[in-house]
């Protein structure tokens, strides 16, 4: 979902000119609480995926293929995924999670250094 929405999603869209309130507004339709990303079942995903082409449709951005093609699919298959095994929901990791685990831990390496040495 993050290589989705940073470096592929973002980057499309800016590129085929797309303003920047409209851009965010498909963002948080993806992305956001409410958005495809964070649907709970299939049919809320489906709903909220109708919504998000109306919306792209209605503002004439030429991106619904792209979309279809390329980023819904790969959403749609995640979800699915994040349903077959519940485990996985509140425990999804990316980076930002992984860079703070490892600050923690280098925090406690020095502070456990810092005893050591300062005894």
């Amino acid at each position: 979902m993050l290589h989705c929405n940073e470096n592929v999603l973002r980057h499309h869209i800016t590129s085929i000119g797309v303003a920047v309130s409209v851009r965010e507004q498909i963002l948080s339709k993806l992305f956001g609480c409410n958005g495809v990303a964070e649907a709970k079942h299939k049919t809320t995903m489906d709903d909220r995926i109708a919504k998000l082409l109306q919306y792209v449709r209605q503002n004439n951005v030429d991106a619904v293929q792209y979309l279809q093609d390329c980023v819904l699919q790969k959403m749609a298959s995640n979800n699915r995924h994040k349903w077959s095994e519940r485990w996985i929901g509140p425990r999804q990791w990316n980076n930002n999670n992984c860079e703070s685990a490892n600050h923690l831990l280098k925090v406690q390496v020095c502070i456990a250094c810092y005893k050591t040495l300062c005894a």
